[in-house]
Formats: structure tokens, C-alpha cells, sequence
């Protein structure tokens, strides 16, 4: 009978403690937790050590030279901070954020508070697409065709000619710089701008369609007919509906240069231009990206 009711006890303090086991609560999955308030999140990560969610979640990137905070990435939209207390190991505080990214570029079009932006190489969203339609607010209200700018972005990108933005969260004018402006014209009513290459058509007419009659400073971009930013007198031919050569210095000697649209005409599409020769740029001047 003592070894029936010693049996039992033990039977009991066994289911007691597994049944104890089963009860603790496992660490939210990174899903879930992004789907919590921020108070409700904090309440539930009090109950586990840093060692537990990194367990559960992996380990995060260092915000703060990892003893203080760790940030998670919860989607492409959104960012999960987590803040330490002092021992660097009992969540203090969660923080929800947006992934923001940025790109720079040079503004190729304008249609009254909308613009289209050609991204420079180098940032992650040329993989979806080199141009990108973008929102001139307050800050970028005097960006003319030719600027340079810096976007920052959030959320999903929209792959379509030219690229849409999820959330646009800011855009910014970039300091004008000598280095910035590539040589400029504007021939009825539209601007183009040097590709840096000299055109390779034989047998050229000599008739002009026209001359370049005024011309403004290297840093600014021409907003009259018939004026460049590199100098006045110089003939020009139109190739086709988006390409124009213009006889001007070009290294050592004078050379037809092409020049590519930058405002498209409504309902034209973008043309490659013919194939050209690559010089060398010697005239510091004639710089060109």
C-alpha cells in the first residue's frame, strides 16, 4: 500500500512539472509580433531573455554597437527596434519603424508637381528600373529638368515605365555644382543635354537647322530657345524626334556632339541614339557624368 501511494505522488509531481512545461509561453514569431501594438509587444517580450528571442528570431543588426538594441526586419515596409535595459539582456522598449531607402538622380522631365527621375548607377532600385516617377513637394517646388535630387522612399516599388513609388517620403534639391551640369541647349521649346559622345554620321549636309544665339553659366540650365550653358554661336542639326548634333569644341578640336532629349514629348518614346565614337574630354568645361 506505502509503495502503491509512493508511486502515485510521483506519478503526480511528474505531470505537475511537465504539465508546468507546457505551459510556458514560446517567444511570438517575428510575424506576429509585428502584427502587436508597441505596448502589447513590450508587455509580451519582458517574459524572455535576449538569448530566447534571438532563439526564436535570430540575432538582428547592431544599432547600437549590439548591447543596447537590436533591429529586426519585419517586411519590406517595416523595421522592429528592440531597446535593452542596462544589463543588455531584459527588453526595455520596442520601437516600430519604416524601412526607408534613398536613390539619387537627375530630374529628366517635369509635368506640373510630378517629375521623372533618372537614377544614378549604384543603388538598388536600378533593378527594377532606371527611371522613376516621383512628387515634387514644397522642398523641390523650384527643381527645373536637369536638377539633380535625393528621394527617399518607402514601401513597394511599382514596376512600371517609369517606376511608381510606394510612399515617397521626401525629395531634396542636391547643391548645384560645376560638376553637376553636363553641356545644355534648348531648341523649340525642349532641353537636351550632351551624351559625351561625338555622332558618327557620314556624308552630313552642310546646311544648319539652326545656331545657338545666347548662352547662360556652366551651372545653370538654359531656359530659352537657343541657349546653351557652354557658350553662344555654335550650329546644331536635328537627327531625330530626340537627338540633335551640335558642331562645339569637343577635346582638341570642334566635332558634331550629341545631344539627347531630356523633356519626351507627350506620347514619344525614348529612341536609342545612332551608334557614336567615344573621345576623350580634355576641356574641363565640357565635363559630362
Amino acid at each position: 500500500m506505502r509503495n502503491y501511494m509512493k508511486r502515485s505522488a510521483m506519478i503526480m509531481i511528474s505531470v505537475l512539472v511537465l504539465s508546468g512545461c507546457s505551459s510556458q509561453k514560446a517567444v511570438p514569431s517575428l510575424e506576429d509580433a509585428g502584427n502587436m501594438a508597441e505596448e502589447q509587444l513590450k508587455q509580451e517580450l519582458s517574459k524572455f531573455s535576449r538569448k530566447e528571442i534571438n532563439a526564436a528570431w535570430g540575432e538582428g543588426t547592431d544599432p547600437c554597437s549590439g548591447r543596447y538594441g537590436e533591429l529586426f526586419q519585419l517586411d519590406g515596409e517595416r523595421t522592429l527596434l528592440l531597446c535593452y535595459e542596462g544589463d543588455g539582456q531584459t527588453v526595455e522598449d520596442v520601437i516600430f519603424g519604416e524601412n526607408c531607402q534613398t536613390f539619387e538622380g537627375t530630374i529628366m522631365e517635369i509635368h506640373g508637381t510630378g517629375a521623372v527621375v533618372e537614377v544614378d548607377e549604384g543603388f538598388s532600385i536600378r533593378s527594377s528600373g532606371d527611371r522613376v516617377s516621383v512628387t515634387l513637394d514644397e522642398a523641390a517646388a523650384s527643381a527645373r529638368a536637369g536638377d539633380r535630387v535625393r528621394v527617399t522612399y518607402s514601401g513597394a516599388v511599382m514596376e512600371s515605365a517609369p517606376l511608381q513609388l510606394g510612399n515617397q517620403k521626401s525629395i531634396q534639391l542636391l547643391e548645384k555644382k560645376t560638376s553637376d551640369r553636363i553641356p545644355m541647349v534648348m531648341v523649340d521649346g525642349n532641353l537636351y543635354r550632351s551624351v559625351g559622345e561625338v555622332s558618327n554620321i557620314d556624308g552630313r549636309c552642310g546646311v544648319m537647322d539652326g545656331e545657338i544665339a545666347s548662352t547662360v553659366d556652366g551651372t545653370e540650365v538654359p531656359s530659352e530657345n537657343g541657349q546653351s550653358n557652354f557658350g553662344a554661336g555654335y550650329g546644331y542639326q536635328i537627327v531625330d524626334e530626340t537627338h540633335i548634333d551640335v558642331y562645339m569644341p569637343f577635346g582638341n578640336s570642334e566635332e558634331w556632339v550629341r545631344f539627347e532629349m531630356l523633356r519626351y514629348p507627350l506620347g514619344c518614346s525614348k529612341k536609342e541614339p545612332s551608334v557614336v565614337k567615344t573621345y576623350e574630354v580634355t576641356d574641363p568645361e565640357l565635363a559630362f557624368d
